[in-house]
């Protein structure tokens, strides 16, 4: 309802348009005046609006565009306002008209024809005449039984091709197809619909539980790494500090003693855990102190050793970069001397007896 009364309202103003605005379009003086006929429907406002609008270039590419998709019709009719209810209740009134002639339904092909029809009954061009000839042709074989219409054919159908949807040729607005064949509802169709809904609903249903499957296989095996990680972290550690322990055992007292060869005979020799600091009291090694009674070892790399200071071997670097507080030669840096002999100010060194208190030197 409210689309037919949309198409009115169109079709009003495209009327008051072209007999009132357009032909008056180079006399500016006229269209200031609302036309008597429709003053008492039009205020002034609204008729300068309407006016200003209508003789406006975007009207006018609208109205060009308009006309262009009107030349795209291959067969336009000429009933003008009357349509298709119109013009079947001037046919049945022409019909009465002749009292010896029965009154016999008029068939939809029969409307669309006399619809392109002149006064004379001509067609304006050969589209139209050829499309009515072949109308016809199926009104006379469908008559005489040589041609069959389902439930939604007719005449037109065949000449013309199927119905669109939401609209009957030739049957006047707001007509279907199941209003005009007076057809029934297809309930198969909403059946297969329903049911291939139904199918996708529970495709879509499989496929997320196949999502959340896939999610908490995801979580279950992250799970097991993360658990593996742990394990392997701690036998790791297990097994590094097993291994620290036993390298050190023999280092965790005094009085651990070596011999070596010398010139002289054996000497003895004595070794230490330590810690090893630089001027700010920074742990940058840890090493072994090397206690010998042979006269010759306070030699180290070529240079006397000095009574402020003892021999260590540096076991492990803490700060690589920190530099020597002796340094000999090519070896100026904590990572230069590593598994080496070096000497170290007295009292920057600092003897270890606790074996947990240089394993956790290890491990920081």
């Amino acid at each position: 309802m409210l689309s037919k009364f949309s198409a009115l309202w169109r079709s009003w103003k495209r009327r008051v348009a072209q007999k009132y605005i357009l032909p008056f379009e180079d006399r500016p003086n006229v269209l200031k005046r609302v036309p008597k006929k429709i003053s008492s429907l039009v205020d002034r406002d609204d008729w300068d609006k309407f006016v200003k609008w209508r003789l406006s270039n975007a009207s006018k590419e609208l109205s060009t565009i308009a006309s262009d998709a009107c030349t795209q019709n291959k067969y336009p009719h000429r009933l003008g306002r009357l349509g298709y209810a119109g013009l079947k209740e001037k046919l049945k009134k022409n019909e009465k008209k002749d009292q010896d002639a029965p009154i016999s339904p008029i068939s939809r092909a029969k409307l669309w024809q006399f619809a392109r029809q002149n006064d004379k009954g001509e067609y304006k061009n050969e589209d139209i005449l050829s499309t009515s000839k072949k109308i016809d042709k199926c009104s006379m074989k469908i008559a005489d039984g040589s041609l069959t219409c389902d439930a939604e054919e007719d005449a037109l159908t065949h000449a013309l091709g199927p119905e669109h949807p939401g609209r009957v040729r030739a049957a006047g607005v707001g007509v279907t197809k199941t209003l005009f064949f007076n057809t029934p509802r297809r309930r198969s169709s909403i059946k297969a619909c329903e049911s291939i809904i139904t199918q996708l609903q529970q495709k879509l249903k499989e496929k997320d539980m196949e999502q959340v499957l896939k999610e908490e296989d995801m979580k279950e095996m992250e799970q097991k790494l993360e658990e593996q990680k742990i394990k392997i972290e701690k036998d790791m550690e297990k097994k590094m500090k097993s291994m620290m322990e036993e390298m050190l055992s023999q280092y965790t007292s005094r009085g651990v003693i070596s011999t070596t060869s010398t010139t002289s005979g054996k000497v003895a020799e004595q070794f230490e855990p330590c810690k090893l600091l630089d001027s700010n009291s920074n742990v940058v090694a840890l090493g072994h102190i090397n206690y010998s009674n042979d006269e010759e070892e306070i030699m180290i790399h070529g240079v006397r050793m000095g009574n402020d200071c003892v021999k260590v071997e540096i076991n492990l670097a803490q700060i690589p970069k920190a530099l020597l507080p002796r340094p000999s030669g090519d070896l100026l840096t904590v990572e230069d001397a590593l598994k080496m002999f070096v000497a170290w100010p007295k009292e920057l060194v600092r003897p270890i007896t606790d074996l947990s208190h240089l394993l956790s030197h290890l491990y920081l």
